[in-house]
């Protein structure tokens, strides 16, 4: 949830209310295509596509926090294996 929080995304796409099957309708379960299709929305709605090097995503705050943020948890057991920079472009 924190993540589609992060990333403002309808939180009817997010909690799979279209899915093809009836099991998954509403539950969050999302297919990879439908993940895909969310993230491809973001970043058009966002204008993320780096211009000056196709096939490259810049990446803003929310996006980075969704793919690279450590839980607390994490963060404690492997301080000391982490870089902690965050790349600006995939």
């Amino acid at each position: 949830r924190h993540i589609s929080d992060g990333l403002q995304l309808e939180k009817d796409d997010v909690m799979a209310v279209n899915a093809k099957s009836e099991e998954r309708k509403g539950t969050g379960f999302l297919t990879k295509a439908e993940c895909r299709t969310l993230i491809e929305g973001y970043i058009e709605k966002e204008e993320l596509a780096d211009a000056s090097n196709r096939g490259n995503i810049l990446v803003n705050g929310p996006l980075c926090d969704a793919l690279y943020r450590v839980s607390k948890k994490d963060k404690k057991q492997s301080a000391s294996d982490h870089d902690s920079g965050y790349p600006t472009s995939v």
